[in-house]
């Protein structure tokens, strides 16, 4: 009974891998038709976007090895990768017409085009969009007045919060937008929306909001300190990145522990600590935080894409041990891989083809049983980060 366990396992192990291989070949196939040599993702990247080769090794990072989405993050840096690879699909994977879908929402795209029609559509669209103000004031008063049921600043604000409470943050983000249509001037609105940007990683967007809460109540001291914050914040990641790119990485690693220490709620400094361990070679450490910044923000797949680069350098620092036979070392990579993520399938597999070779048959049966078991279990990718 157990050598027919063994032997079911054992095909449906090879099956696996051969799907495996499938897929891989698939995702890089368009990159490898278009290449006559043997380049590296980063040499055909920055040869594709005219970007540096270390912001073409962080984007791929950040990508998770995808090309097309790493293009698309380096030529438009305010977007997420979760924003990228949907456009993407939205535009059936041509990345001409996903730059457009993202030109459309970050303006970066056709800059000489929009600026031939600035001056004739400056007047009309100054004209519209105080008509729009105008109209839209009015008629939040008037609904008002007359008992209407339309939501108060106070019922959006309110249900904002919750979503915070419980960690909802793109969901926050979206009544933000709806109740900003609403209620365009008001202090209290503006600032629970950058406390939102903040959680999600919109630096840029916290400090706009901060700003315009400001402007609206000038005597609000939380306002004020709340923005202060934020500036320091950005001072204190710009320097200690400048000496990340320098090769400072002891002082790097310095500036962005005590940053930990005094912004724990910003899972952006997490992240950003986490690169700099990865560098270092410190993978625990690195790891480490790239959880506690997917735990702060579980939405930006950056995070759990930073982890699978990792757990996927050890598989294949394992995989070349197991071509020379060193068992010992390649079980040792594996194990590593399982630490960093431990319901990632394929790793079992291998630790279970160790274990063949080394005729240990009740370890072979007990990892193909757990890999098994982490396919049967998972999650979608929406919902990756609780698999790590």
């Amino acid at each position: 009974m157990k050598k027919i366990t063994i032997f079911l396992s054992i095909i449906l192990l090879f099956h696996l891998s051969d799907l495996s291989a499938q897929r891989k070949s698939t995702r890089t196939s368009n990159s490898d038709k278009k290449s006559k040599n043997s380049a590296s993702p980063v040499e055909v990247l920055m040869e594709k976007s005219g970007a540096s080769e270390k912001d073409c090794e962080i984007a791929l990072e950040e990508a998770g090895g995808e090309i097309k989405i790493a293009r698309l993050l380096i030529q438009f840096p305010g977007a997420s990768v979760k924003e990228c690879d949907i456009a993407l699909n939205e535009a059936n994977g041509k990345i001409k017409t996903a730059k457009k879908i993202l030109g459309e929402k970050y303006k970066i795209d056709n800059k000489d085009r929009k600026k031939n029609k600035k001056d004739k559509k400056s007047t009309k669209s100054a004209r519209t969009s105080r008509e729009s103000k105008k109209s839209n004031k009015n008629l939040t008063k008037s609904a008002r007045t007359s008992g209407s049921s339309m939501n108060t600043v106070e019922d959006y604000i309110g249900r904002i919060q919750t979503f915070i409470d419980n960690r909802q943050y793109l969901k926050a983000n979206e009544e933000f937008e709806l109740a900003i249509k609403e209620y365009d001037a008001n202090a209290s609105l503006y600032f629970i929306g950058g406390q939102v940007a903040v959680r999600l990683d919109r630096l840029d967007d916290a400090n706009k909001h901060y700003i315009k809460s400001i402007e609206l109540d000038n005597k609000n001291e939380d306002y004020r300190l709340a923005q202060e914050k934020l500036a320091e914040l950005k001072k204190t990641m710009t320097n200690a990145k400048k000496n990340y790119d320098v090769g400072l990485i002891d002082d790097a690693i310095i500036e962005y522990e005590k940053l930990s220490s005094t912004y724990p709620e910003y899972s952006i400094v997490f992240y950003n600590l986490g690169r700099v361990y990865k560098v270092n070679e410190e993978y625990d450490l690195a790891v480490q935080n790239y959880k506690k910044a997917g735990e702060l923000n579980p939405f930006e797949d950056k995070y759990v894409n930073s982890i699978k680069v990792i757990s996927n350098n050890m598989i294949k620092n394992g995989d070349a041990e197991y071509r020379i036979k060193e068992f010992d070392a390649a079980m040792d990579y594996y194990n590593k891989s399982i630490h960093y993520a431990p319901r990632y399938a394929p790793t079992y597999f291998k630790v279970a083809n160790v274990y063949l070779k080394l005729q240990d048959i009740d370890k072979t049966i007990e990892s193909l049983k757990i890999g098994l078991s982490s396919i049967a279990n998972s999650l979608p990718m929406g919902n990756i980060f609780p698999l790590l």
